[in-house]
């Protein structure tokens, strides 16, 4: 049976991680994508009411993984699952630092292996990130204002492969209308182009700069420009 952890402080209905990713896709354009913004909210400690059975995994620690020590924290979206691997210390790859480790921490070791089913997060959480990076989609804002029931959000669909739908959002769409602008036709840039050479680019450019006197406005995120980079496509 699953069960929940963390601040339950405040009543939130959990989802999936695979719901999870579909209504973040959705919001966002990319799977990839998606699952970066997961588990980086994830790693930050954004998630602190989070759910599943089996062995009890911290969102803190999801898709961590130490080639050299042999540890692994894979996370598997489609499956809703969380999974724990401690390779034996000849598989690692810097056995001598392994050995060293175990030494220390071999008394406090549990097992070897260990899975997260059904792994959830609670909806609230996840529509806060979904605020916090300006992606949430106005008829999803207005239930999670609501109260509509989980299921309404939760009954999406994983997408089968990398949609091309345009990311959402008004921060978004600012992000795509300059990118596309700025390096015609269709705003693909370099992978070397770093976010702090677009949001300077960004903060000059005339169109942004008249939008701006009308409305104060925040600068797009780095997580946003980074998502409408992926939408747009490269040029190497």
């Amino acid at each position: 049976m699953a069960r929940t952890v963390g601040d339950t402080s405040t009543s939130s209905e959990l989802m999936l991680l695979y719901a999870v990713r579909a209504l973040v896709a959705r919001c966002c354009g990319l799977i990839p994508e998606a699952e970066r913004l997961i588990l980086h909210y994830a790693n930050k400690g954004h998630f602190k009411h989070f759910g599943g059975s089996g062995q009890v995994i911290d969102p803190r620690h999801w898709g961590a993984y130490d080639e050299e020590l042999g540890f692994y924290i894979p996370v598997d979206f489609e499956r809703s699952t969380v999974k724990y691997v401690r390779l034996p210390a000849a598989q690692a790859t810097s056995y001598t630092t392994r050995l060293r480790l175990d030494d220390h921490l071999e008394p406090f070791y549990g097992a070897a292996y260990a899975e997260m089913r059904e792994a959830s997060l609670a909806r609230d959480q996840v529509f806060s990130m979904l605020r916090e990076l300006e992606l949430l989609p106005a008829m999803a804002s207005e239930q999670a204002a609501t109260g509509s029931p989980v299921s309404e959000m939760s009954s999406l669909e994983p997408l089968s492969s990398p949609t091309r739908e345009e990311p959402q959002g008004w921060q978004a769409k600012r992000a795509v209308r300059f990118l596309r602008k700025r390096y015609p036709p269709e705003g693909k840039t370099s992978r070397k182009k770093t976010h702090k050479v677009l949001q300077a680019e960004f903060a000059v450019d005339p169109d942004v700069v008249a939008e701006n006197r009308r409305h104060i406005r925040r600068d797009p995120s780095e997580e946003v420009m980074s998502m409408c980079r992926n939408y747009l496509g490269y040029i190497d």
